[in-house]
Parts: C-alpha cells; structure tokens; sequence
C-alpha cells in the first residue's frame, strides 16, 4: 500500500452551513463558499494590507492578497498530490487571512495588547471582563465572516459551511500568547510596556476569550480536514518564499549568505535536479536573477519534502485505523481528532524540522528585526494605538457604519426601530450620532465601554495601511483638515 487515492479527500455533501441553503447545479458547496470570500469586502481590502513590509513601499513586494494567492497555489499543488479537495483548499485559502490588520503583524499585536487592557485606552479598558478580551487575526476572521460581512440580501455574515470556517481558522494556533519573562528578573512576566497595569495578562497569558461563542459554532471533531491542515503548511512555505524574495529585493539578503544556508542545510534533501539548480546558483553572476534562482530552488524542495513527508504521515494513519475508502475515513475522522495531534501529523518529518527552523531563524533576524522593518513596525504601533485614543476620546469621529452597528449591539434592533420611527430614515445616522455623544458622557455602565471598544477593534483592525496613515493624518495631522 502506497498510495491514497481520495481516502481523506473531503466531501462537499459533508459539509454544513449555519443555515441551511438549496444547493446549486453548477457550483458544490466549497464552491459556493470561495466565490462568497472572492466578492467579501474583507477579501478586497488584503490588497492594500502589509505582509511584512508596508504595502505601497514598492510595487514588487507581497500584500496579504498577493500572498492568499500564493498559498493557494502552494496548497493546490500539495493537496493535488494527495487526491484532496482542490476547492475546499482554494476557498480556506483565499480567506485565510481575511482577519488581518493594516501593518502586519505589529497591527495585530497592538490590537490584542489593546483589548487584554495591557495598553490604557483613557482608562476604557483597563477592567475588560474575561470574555471581552483578545484580538487574533485567524480568530478574527470567523467574525467578519460571521457577523461582520453581510450578504447581497443584508443578512448578517457569509453562511460559509463548517470546514471552511474550521480551515480559515486554524491556519494558524488558536490558542493565547504566553508574556515573555524578562531578561532581568526571571519571575517577572511581562505583556507590554505598561508592566504595572493590574489584570494586564492574567497569569502570564493574553486572553482570546471574546471569540469563545464563535468557536462554539464548530464542532472541530466533524469540521476539521486534511485540507484546512495543508493550507497552513503552505502558510508558512509561501512565508519563507517571499520573506526571501522582498529580502533580496530591499537589500537585506545578500547572495553569499543565502548561498552558504542552502549549502549547510538543505543539499542533503535534493534529488538530482534540485543540486543541477544550486550549482547554476553558485555560479549565478546576474543578481537581477538571484531572486528567481533561490525561489526555485527553495520552493521546490519545502514543497516536495511536505509532499512525501504527509503521504508517508497520512499512510501510517490509514494503517493505524485500517482506512482503505473515504467512508472509511469518514467514520472514523472524529476517533482521529481526539487521538492524534493533527499538525504534526500534517507538517514535516523530523529530520527536515531543523533545516526549516534553522531557515526560519535566519529570516526572522534578517527581516523581522531588520532596521527597516522595525522602525515600520513602531510608527504602525504608533499609529494604531493613537487611532483608537482618538474615537475613544469621540465616538462620533466614527463612520455611519460603524455607529450604526455599536448601537445595534448596545441597545438592540429594537432601539434601531424606535429610532427610525423618531429621526426618520434620512436623519437616522444624525440623530443615533447625538445619542451617542449623551451616552458617552453620561453612561455609567461598564458594558457601554466594552461594546465601543470592540466596535473601534473591528474598524480599525478593517484598515488598509493607506487608510489608517490617511485617518490618523485627518485626525492628528496639520496638513489638511478635511478629507
């Protein structure tokens, strides 16, 4: 036995909604699904959101878009191997980082200290309940396609079926951050600069919390897939790929050094062709190429190594649960949940982990903690935090939909009807505004901080980067007053 055919291949009729849709003659479920995340709002602001560098800095860098696309294509070719569900791994994919801030990874951090009450918000925030507390791209994303998105008839969310949910979010660890400890004093755990914040990381750890009842939705022991695991393996291949590739671009990345990692780390898993393609390196004297040389070479090797490394993992599954047919696997897929760690069981072998963490490394020293992205990463953190002083400080600074929505959330559907019995439709927004600004200086309860808190959290966290420079610029800026 050496192959798989379809055995873990998921099944579109498997596949549940929220609520439940006709099917379509022309398009299954996952289909359906894809198309709904392509046309979202969410899926079209990734264009002008950083990867690693800001978006707009040059033309040839990645954005969050260029880099969904990427993945897919990195996914495909590994589940096409595998004989799975090309549309499944299309559709989790293109949304896998619909969740996403302005500015990378910094925005989300910020975001995450800001909603664990680890960075004061004019004193709003600094007793968030347990169950308001976090902010996780991935986690994120099952909001926006929940609540935040809404469908071409105005309903609430995307109605995405439970695997691609599931997919969307564990791309990535859905569990909190551990505060680092200090280097001075060992004992000390630290989550931010503000170290003396009371509740401030709750045993060590940021809480993601908020997003519990979302979680709820899915039952993981029947919407989890092989798929929704091989789309975050090409996560972090498409990472390493175009880590390299925007480091040679900028500069940060010189052709020795590379040359010299491939050499001490990765020539013993070549086959024949891939040591052809890194001798043409070594003697590559063009740099304008350099970019293109090392992609090919690198991409092939993580690519095929995650390709033979699953089939062999996914055999010795099929092995241990006598598994010869998708039924099969089908009936035993929730026994294969509570008993196997399923990302080891889809990621490399142990003898390829060190040469990938050693890759890892020498890109996360080289652009992550390169000048160039550090000093983006604190005027991003700068910016982030200073937006959400300012609609804290004034709500009404918010936009129509997102006043529209926090007072929905705060009092209801119910008070959004009186209203419009009271204001008329045309003066609705002008009249909620005006309560608003009552609210906001007279509410006592504790609830009305939590519901504007995360309501600023969503639309910032929205943001392109052109966007949030453009708002922080009307809102702190001396060059225009009015945009």
């Amino acid at each position: 036995m050496n192959y798989l055919s379809n055995w873990f291949q998921a099944k579109s009729i498997d596949a549940t909604r929220l609520i439940p849709e006709r099917s379509q003659k022309f398009r299954n479920k996952f289909q359906k699904d894809r198309d709904r995340i392509l046309y979202s709002k969410a899926f079209r602001r990734l264009s002008g959101k950083t990867q690693v560098f800001l978006a707009g800095q040059n033309d040839h860098l990645r954005t969050r878009l260029t880099h969904s696309i990427e993945v897919n294509q990195l996914a495909r070719t590994i589940g096409s191997n595998l004989d799975l569900n090309l549309d499944l791994i299309e559709a989790i994919a293109l949304g896998h980082d619909i969740g996403h801030t302005p500015f990378g990874h910094i925005g989300e951090r910020t975001l995450n200290f800001i909603m664990n009450g680890c960075e004061p918000v004019k004193e709003f925030n600094v007793k968030i309940p347990k169950n308001k507390k976090g902010f996780k791209h991935n986690l994120q994303a099952l909001r926006i396609l929940n609540t935040l998105e809404s469908s071409k008839d105005g309903k609430e969310g995307l109605n995405l079926t439970d695997l691609t949910l599931w997919g969307i979010v564990n791309h990535t660890k859905t569990i909190p951050d551990k505060c680092r400890r200090t280097s001075l004093n060992k004992k000390k755990v630290e989550c931010y600069f503000d170290h003396s914040i009371k509740g401030c990381g709750q045993k060590g750890i940021l809480l993601l919390d908020f997003y519990n009842d979302y979680l709820k939705i899915l039952d993981s022991s029947k919407s989890w897939s092989v798929e929704g695991i091989i789309v975050g393996l090409a996560d972090e291949i498409a990472q390493r790929h175009h880590d390299i590739e925007d480091g040679i671009v900028t500069g940060l990345i010189e052709k020795d050094d590379i040359v010299e990692l491939i050499r001490l780390n990765f020539t013993p898993f070549f086959d024949r062709r891939m040591s052809y393609n890194f001798q043409e390196l070594e003697k590559l004297k063009n740099l304008d190429l350099l970019s293109a040389y090392v992609s090919r070479l690198l991409v092939n090797v993580l690519i095929t190594k995650a390709i033979i490394d699953v089939r062999e993992n996914l055999l010795a599954l099929a092995k241990k649960y006598d598994i010869s047919s998708p039924n099969d696997f089908s009936k035993k897929k929730q026994t294969i949940y509570t008993n196997e760690d399923l990302p080891k069981l889809i990621n490399y072998s142990p003898d390829f982990k060190v040469p990938d963490n050693a890759l890892h490394e020498y890109l996360k020293n080289k652009i992550l903690n390169s000048y160039i992205a550090q000093k983006m990463d604190g005027k991003a953190e700068y910016i982030i935090r200073n937006l959400f002083n300012a609609y804290v400080s004034n709500p009404q600074q918010l936009p129509d939909r997102s006043i529209l929505f926090f007072i929905n959330s705060f009092l209801g559907e119910e008070h959004i009807t009186k209203a419009i019995q009271k204001y008329g439709e045309k003066n609705l927004i002008g009249g909620l505004r005006d309560e608003l600004k009552n609210n906001f200086e007279r509410n006592p309860r504790q609830e009305y901080k939590f519901e504007l808190l995360r309501t600023i959290c969503d639309y910032i966290s929205g943001m392109t980067d052109n966007y949030a420079y453009n708002q922080f610029e009307l809102l702190y800026g001396s060059t225009r007053l009015f945009q």
